[in-house]
């Protein structure tokens, strides 16, 4: 996983935007690369990466951790994961999880947690143990330290 910090896109002077569409079409120009290619190199179809570049499409994050890998870019940066909510522990949880590109059962098997358990963590549906906590606080601790992008 790329360490970007969020303020070295603002520095550079050229605003990405604030939506998956704006900042995956951003990217793809930046690496001087055209949806074919990155549609290839991602193992996607060209629709696929058009769609997503069009707004046409919200984008998996499979389909986001492809493109980011690619494109040389943070999973949470191409999936605007940084404006996700955080007003509830579950949202917490969903938006920690998506920050690191992984799918549910990835963080589950990360957490050494079934799936369900993820899913109802997300939906503030289960406490969590206090061991639980403890596996969660570096992922949740990378969300609190870092800043918001501000266009």
């Amino acid at each position: 996983m790329l360490n970007i910090t969020r303020n070295a896109y603002i520095n550079e002077g050229n605003s990405p935007g604030n939506t998956i569409a704006d900042r995956c079409h951003w990217a793809r120009l930046r690496a001087g690369m055209d949806i074919v290619d990155v549609a290839r190199a991602a193992g996607l179809s060209t629709a696929t990466v058009s769609k997503v570049e069009n707004g046409r499409q919200i984008p998996i994050v499979l389909t986001i951790r492809a493109l980011a890998s690619v494109l040389e870019q943070p999973v949470w940066f191409l999936g605007c994961y940084e404006a996700l909510p955080e007003n509830t522990l579950g949202q917490r949880i969903r938006k920690a999880r998506l920050y690191h590109g992984l799918t549910k059962k990835e963080f589950a098997d990360r957490l050494g947690v079934n799936e369900k358990t993820v899913r109802l963590w997300e939906a503030d549906l289960c406490g969590l143990t206090s061991g639980s906590l403890r596996s969660l606080a570096p992922y949740l601790s990378q969300l609190s330290t870092t800043d918001s992008i501000k266009s």
